[in-house]
């Protein structure tokens, strides 16, 4: 249980499953990045297995930003 005034800090995440490529997730980390402008929360994105190694080298300089993979469908 979270102490009285104690505030809880915001999750972001981007998960779009299967439906871009390694070439279109760097295209999307590449536009996202520079829209968030906002420090008050913690950000995840949720590439594929396929596109995971491409967001990995986008965010390489961004630490900020975790890097989690989707479940894959069974």
């Amino acid at each position: 249980m979270m102490p009285s005034g104690a505030c809880r800090r915001p999750l972001l995440a981007a998960n779009w499953k299967m439906h871009k490529t390694s070439a279109e997730a760097r295209a999307f980390v590449a536009e996202f990045l520079p829209l968030l402008k906002r420090d008050d929360a913690d950000v995840v994105l949720c590439p594929p297995f396929t596109a995971l190694q491409a967001v990995a080298d986008a965010l390489r300089a961004t630490p900020a930003i975790r890097r989690v993979i989707s479940s894959l469908p069974m």
